[in-house]
């Protein structure tokens, strides 16, 4: 059932990836909520980690960091937009947060190390 759920998991942020549209740099980004199964709150250690790797300013990890890291906790996953387009996509499976984002492709970073994988 997990693999089959993990496999399904990976598929949508594959696919997700093909619609993901470029454009971070000065720009207003907002935290868009997905509904999900895990849920998970990362230290605000992670959250800069994985904003970094992804390529956001630290302007936008300051202005996001706080709501990303509020929504992965509540929801489970979470999408940056920017001027109504998808940027980034996170989601928490047990604990990894699988990412997919626009400028550095996907990614999985593991919660327990603070490994991207």
């Amino acid at each position: 059932m997990n693999l089959i759920r993990s496999q399904f998991l990976i598929s949508i942020l594959v696919m997700a990836c093909f619609f993901i549209v470029s454009g971070c740099a000065h720009q207003k980004a907002y935290i868009v909520p997905i509904t999900n199964s895990d849920f998970a709150a990362p230290d605000a250690e992670d959250i800069v980690r994985i904003l970094r790797y992804c390529n956001f300013s630290n302007e936008q990890i300051i202005e996001l960091g706080k709501d990303l890291r509020n929504t992965l906790a509540k929801s489970g996953a979470a999408q940056i937009r920017v001027n109504e387009k998808t940027v980034a996509i996170f989601s928490v499976h047990d604990s990894d947060i699988y990412i997919c984002t626009s400028q550095k492709g996907s990614f999985i970073y593991d919660l327990n190390t603070g490994e991207i994988k």
